[in-house]
């Protein structure tokens, strides 16, 4: 008794598994690829979503960051004009002080991410 068995890794079968289960059913080799590719472009859109959204929400901390920044800074600025400056330099420091904080954390934050996904990449 001769036994075969064949397996296959990844998203599609070899073209060799096609053609037997062509031989089965005529349809089904082309079924299994329009399903690939179907499943591939759904990917791909599903990633792009994923990538826009971020992009945007990236976007609008930065702009909010910015107005909260800045919110801080003139109301330094208006504590010392109305002669209040230690509170205003205060005021001030601590505003500029968190906005470059918040940059350095997460551009490092961005760093080990990148770092991260290249490791993966390279591990694969």
């Amino acid at each position: 008794m001769l036994v075969k068995e064949s397996s296959f890794a990844g998203h599609i079968p070899s073209p060799s598994m096609l053609e037997s289960y062509g031989k089965i059913y005529p349809e089904l080799p082309r079924n299994l690829v329009e399903l690939f590719i179907e499943q591939a472009r759904h990917r791909m859109k599903s990633e792009t979503k994923v990538i826009n959204t971020a992009s945007r929400d990236s976007i609008i901390g930065i702009i909010f960051a910015g107005i909260l920044g800045l919110a801080g800074i003139l109301g330094g600025v208006y504590c010392v004009s109305l002669g209040y400056e230690k509170g205003g330099v205060g005021i001030c420091s601590a505003s500029f002080v968190t906005l470059a904080g918040t940059f350095v954390y997460g551009s490092k934050q961005n760093r080990k991410e990148r770092e991260a996904k290249i490791n993966k990449i390279k591990n694969q």
